[in-house]
């Protein structure tokens, strides 16, 4: 009956454990119990786990309910689909975010470079 929902069901089910373990990892490192404790990279986790979790489950029971009301299962396939594809997304997306901020810390540590100006470029005088 919900055969198409109850596998994306599943699917789901298994990608929300990267999503808590990247949380809760870091909350362990950081010693960070509560709320953010004003770690940027523990609130970018926090609010991918966060909305995983209200975004997905309703994604899935209107995808139940359109299976129930006799939807053809290519566009529950395709609704399905998508979801899984863009999920996904927001773990490499933390990661490239994390990736891009210590290449922009290692470019800031460096010290200025001295530019050469061409001799037809100086200033006559």
């Amino acid at each position: 009956m919900l055969n198409t929902t109850a596998t994306f069901i599943g699917i789901f089910a298994l990608l929300h454990i990267p999503f808590t373990v990247l949380v809760g990892y870091h909350r362990a490192r950081t010693g960070i119990q509560f709320f953010d404790g004003g770690d940027d990279a523990l609130l970018r986790k926090m609010r991918a786990h966060g909305n995983f979790t209200e975004q997905v489950p309703m994604a899935l029971l209107a995808m139940a309910a359109a299976e129930v009301t006799g939807t053809a299962q290519w566009v529950l396939l395709l609704g399905g689909g998508s979801l899984f594809v863009a999920l996904p997304g927001l773990l490499s997306d933390l990661a490239l975010q994390t990736w891009v901020r210590r290449s922009l810390e290692h470019v800031r540590a460096l010290p200025p470079a001295k530019r050469k100006v061409p001799k037809a470029a100086r200033p006559q005088g």
